[in-house]
């Protein structure tokens, strides 16, 4: 275990990260991170071992946001702003207060244009980077190291095989969806027929058309648990998008719940097919399913109209900006929850939102929340004509290039989009500074036994 109010302040060269020996079982770090601090950690998973979870034990930050992302190798080479390349990251994540007591690893593994990764990490080098912009909070994260599983070796099989393969059908239930019904979701249902083999069917399985797996999983409801029945995803095919699903019982299922979201998305169209493989045949009756969701609240010309703009397009760090939503037509009771979207990863971490409490707002219910977990989007309820948010662009120590950033209302269920006024791009810039002293060091020798003074 390492803690940081025990063992000293964990490093922020990215090329000479903390070394954190890993144990079987789970070692823990503990560390103080915010204000921008950047935490660098390298873990060795040993050779016959795995990297099973990352638990996030504990954090303290309430509503604020830290990111976590990971490289291969004993140093980490991007920069921690928008700057960064994440095709060259294994993988990242915003965590938070309400990700606390669960393994963020897969999270990490699904972080937008990494290179990604499925389930453990395997025996290698890797480091991660840790940064929380805002107000010192206290962390805990559990990496819990395992022995890879090795299968016994297998006999033979003394029977030659009767050369009858199992019918393998799929139906997806119902066929049929909307978002509006209550505990919206879908089955996915296997039958097995004929002899069923004690270690299971690994069965291959498609997603057809425009609308492909990945798609269709930004349909989940993130409130309600995926189930797996008998059932379980061994491989996924990234470029042809097909599934490997190990069947464990002749009757198997996922059952998967399905969001109601407030974006107006018209109807959506999946076509899910069981696909040839080895030691299985298709029913030739029932072996695929096209499944519709249909978004049946609002639609066209629904709910009052939503327009944005802001007080100042061109911007320099420090600057304040005033966001303004203006609104024509009824608002129904409790406010018009309304998204703003923007394409920049981590595009809120420009602005000052260390305290939200340090926010000026009129005319909203509440604070705005994150509306994604890159930190680019966020929802806002609107309580009356008129509604602003005041705040500053963050100013921080780092030199950086201008950045573009879009914000654009999403269409919504309950509000239309104000054509004129549906989208903004502010321009923030880095003030030159004057150059400032030239900072070295020194020692006055550099090969030292234990004991002896440095100077």
């Amino acid at each position: 275990m390492y803690d940081e109010s025990i063992s000293g302040d964990i490093t922020n060269n990215p090329n000479s990260p903390l070394v954190l020996p890993l144990e079987e079982g789970a070692t823990t770090l503990t560390a103080t991170t915010g204000n921008s601090d950047q935490e660098y950690v390298t873990v060795t998973v040993p050779d016959g071992f795995e990297l099973t979870s990352l638990t996030l034990d504990s954090y303290s930050a309430g509503s604020d946001v830290a990111f976590v992302g990971v490289q291969t190798g004993t140093a980490f080479t991007e920069p921690l702003d928008e700057s960064a390349d994440t095709g060259n990251l294994l993988g990242y994540f915003l965590f938070g207060s309400s990700q606390v007591g669960t393994d963020i690893l897969d999270n990490i593994s699904n972080g937008a244009g990494a290179i990604g990764f499925d389930g453990a990490l395997p025996a290698g080098d890797y480091t991660f980077a840790l940064q929380q912009l805002g107000i010192e909070s206290d962390y805990t994260l559990s990496f819990n190291l395992a022995a890879v599983a090795t299968d016994p070796p297998t006999d033979p099989p003394t029977d030659p095989p009767s050369g009858d393969l199992p019918v393998v059908s799929f139906e997806a239930i119902p066929a049929n969806v909307s978002e509006e019904d209550a505990n919206a979701q879908v089955v996915w249902q296997w039958t097995v027929a004929g002899d069923f083999p004690e270690e299971g069917i690994t069965i291959n399985f498609d997603t057809l058309g425009d609308n492909d797996v990945i798609v269709f999983t930004e349909q989940f409801a993130a409130d309600r648990e995926v189930e797996f029945n008998d059932a379980e995803i061994v491989g996924f095919e990234e470029d042809t998008g097909r599934l490997q699903i190990l069947l464990s019982a002749p009757e198997s299922n996922f059952l998967l719940p399905l969001i109601n979201d407030i974006i107006e998305e018209g109807t959506q169209t999946f076509d899910f097919r069981l696909a040839e493989g080895d030691g299985y045949v298709l029913d030739p009756d029932q072996n695929s399913t096209l499944f519709t969701i249909t978004d049946d609240n609002g639609g066209p010309g629904v709910g009052p109209t939503v327009g944005l703009s802001v007080s100042e397009t061109n911007l320099a760090e420090g600057d304040p900006l005033t966001v303004t939503f203006t609104t024509t037509g009824d608002i129904p009771e409790g406010g018009v929850e309304v998204l703003v979207q923007s394409g920049v990863f981590g595009a809120l971490g420009q602005f000052d939102l260390a305290d939200l409490g340090n926010l000026t707002t009129t005319g909203i219910e509440g604070l705005p929340s994150v509306g994604d977990g890159g930190g680019g989007s966020f929802f806002v309820t609107l309580i009356e004509p008129t509604a602003t948010i005041s705040l500053n662009v963050f100013d921080d120590i780092l030199a950086e290039d201008p950045l573009d950033i879009t914000f654009t209302l999403a269409n919504g269920e309950e509000y239309e989009v104000d054509p004129d006024a549906a989208s903004t791009t502010l321009t923030i810039v880095d003030e030159p500074q004057p150059a400032g002293p030239t900072v070295g060091i020194a020692l006055d020798k550099t090969d030292v036994a234990e004991g002896e003074s440095v100077t």
